[in-house]
């Protein structure tokens, strides 16, 4: 999904994509994504709330696997990695 944000003279484009939760320790977890996504995005649960950065992202170009470091606990085993480009 691909949301405009226009503020003023400047603009923002805004990426969003679901994740899949495949693993979680506490501090990071580890996602499977359906596409490639710019590393530093901001990871939020499905309620909207900030709960990571993506910190790392390896495997196929495909549908790669992305490891995002925590801020506090994860209750959701799907995320939205959301990407703003200027």
């Amino acid at each position: 999904m691909r949301i405009v944000y226009i503020y003023g003279s400047d603009y923002y484009l805004l990426t969003m994509k679901i994740a899949q939760v495949l693993h979680y320790d506490g501090k990071q977890a580890v996602i499977r994504m359906d596409g490639l996504s710019k590393l530093k995005s901001r990871a939020y649960d499905m309620n909207g709330n900030q709960v990571g950065t993506l910190v790392r992202i390896f495997g196929p170009v495909s549908r790669p696997f992305g490891l995002v470091s925590l801020k506090g606990s994860l209750n959701s085993d799907k995320l939205e990695i959301r990407e703003r480009w200027k």
